[in-house]
């Protein structure tokens, strides 16, 4: 009770403010406001589930989507500023999302995020993918092995390509 007492009272001094729109959230609204996270534009495949499939050399992947990239959006937005703008708080909040669309998934014990060179992650501050990964494991029973992969080459940003 006076945790929440405090915590109102610096809500009231530092108001937090939506990423999308920038006007104040309430305490029980993590990084958006309702009204923007219901604008988010998902992904539905067929089914109207967030799941599609990708054929590579003969074999059948099941890949999972949460939000549907488009250029100008908050999604953009949200990634490029995990990724450039030192803000790892939306990576914890992609990765709870992304989460409830597997969260059905029963064979999952592990989450191996993808390595960033030592030079970018020195330079950013953190590995985006392994923020995603700890978002998705919150609240789970899932591990996130962030030393099993290893990146050798510092390649060119594909940012742009």
């Amino acid at each position: 009770m006076k945790l929440h007492f405090f915590l109102d009272i610096i809500q009231l001094f530092f108001p937090k403010t939506c990423f999308s729109c920038n006007k104040v959230i309430s305490s029980n609204e993590r990084i958006i406001c309702l009204k923007c996270y219901i604008d988010l534009p998902k992904y539905l495949g067929k089914k109207n589930k967030h799941k599609f499939n990708l054929y590579v050399d003969g074999k059948n992947y099941n890949i999972y989507c949460r939000f549907k990239y488009q250029k100008k959006s908050t999604v953009q937005k949200m990634i490029y500023s995990l990724k450039y703008n030192n803000k790892p708080k939306l990576g914890y909040f992609l990765g709870a999302e992304l989460h409830k669309t597997i969260s059905h998934l029963k064979d999952v014990s592990y989450i191996i995020p993808v390595p960033l060179h030592k030079k970018k992650e020195k330079k950013r501050g953190y590995n985006q993918s392994e923020i995603l990964a700890k978002g998705i494991s919150q609240n789970t029973q899932y591990e996130v092995l962030s030393k099993i992969l290893l990146r050798k080459e510092d390649k060119e940003s594909q940012t742009h390509k």
